[in-house]
């Protein structure tokens, strides 16, 4: 099932990217896409509701698309943006972000935790290149309220799956805020989106070797895997250094070159704290991941070469 997954939203968003095809084919695909993903969230839901809640997202960004081209002027600025904030996540379409990422089977939220901010970014930059005011100023706004929210919600969150997911909503948010000056989007920033994505997906990946071995993802039920579990102990620190923007990995240099290049007092000001609050959060799930007490009555088993060698690339 998750091989089926990935293979067919790669070829629909393979299709959506793909300026040499005559229109209406590029839109057509994205709406297939969005409808599929609205689908596997529908067929893939657990005991909650977050699921159901990834599947209303995707369909009103499909509505989103439609509208679009039947309204004009603002109104279609706003539909396009609420098309992208369900793919790159922004408050509160960013269910659809989280909701995907949680509820979807094996690897394929570590791969679509890739996907889904570029194609975010892309359907941005393809339409809507500059935010106009006053929607510039809105975002913004947005994007600061949605990153405290998800914050002090992810601060209680016990599934390591979604804590990751949320930790990577948190993160995309500068992107909106570098978005929200009004300035043209720069490659600064679709190089920070990028960087923040991969990492993500690092993380899901860690999140999916432990429940595959374990069948769970609550953090109660999985810690102390520093001296079981040394070699995913070191990549998920690994990962976690890079989340929280140590300076010798990409999401540092790209937020330090996004910051320079929108020249922004309230992005040099918010982005950093956004980044301040996700290593927090990190580093207290790293805290009782990692370092906490073994358990007696599992046993654990570390990473083979084909997983390891996965998590490196």
């Amino acid at each position: 099932t998750p091989i089926t997954m990935i293979l067919s939203i790669a070829a629909l968003s393979f299709a959506y990217l793909n300026t040499s095809l005559p229109e209406p084919i590029p839109i057509i695909s994205l709406g297939c896409l969005l409808g599929t993903l609205a689908l596997f969230s529908l067929n893939c839901r657990r005991n909650n509701l977050l699921p159901l809640g990834a599947a209303v997202g995707f369909v009103l960004a499909i509505v989103s698309l439609v509208l679009s081209f039947v309204v004009d002027g603002p109104l279609s600025v706003v539909c396009r943006l609420s098309t992208a904030a369900a793919l790159l996540p922004l408050f509160p379409l960013h269910v659809s972000y989280v909701g995907s990422l949680t509820s979807l089977p094996g690897a394929s939220p570590a791969f679509l935790a890739i996907v889904l901010p570029c194609l975010g970014w892309h359907t941005i930059v393809a339409n809507v290149p500059v935010i106009p005011q006053p929607f510039a100023e809105i975002v913004t706004a947005i994007a600061v309220v949605g990153a405290l929210v998800t914050a002090i919600r992810t601060s209680v969150q016990i599934d390591l799956t979604r804590i990751f997911a949320s930790v990577g909503t948190i993160l995309l948010a500068p992107v909106w805020l570098a978005m929200g000056t009004g300035a043209k989007v720069n490659s600064e920033t679709g190089w920070y989106l990028m960087s923040v994505s991969v990492v993500t997906s690092g993380l899901l990946l860690c999140a999916h070797h432990l429940e595959s071995r374990y069948g769970t993802r609550l953090l109660e039920h999985l810690q102390g895997l520093a001296q079981p579990m040394p070699r995913l102990s070191i990549l998920l620190g690994l990962f976690v250094m890079a989340a929280a923007g140590g300076p010798a990995f990409a999401v540092f240099s790209m937020s330090m070159a996004m910051g320079q290049a929108s020249n922004q007092l309230h992005v040099l000001v918010l982005a950093p704290a956004v980044w301040f609050v996700s290593s927090l959060l990190l580093v207290s799930v790293m805290q009782r991941l990692v370092f906490g007490k073994p358990r007696s009555d599992l046993v654990y088993e570390d990473l083979g070469l084909c997983d390891a060698g996965a998590l490196i690339l």
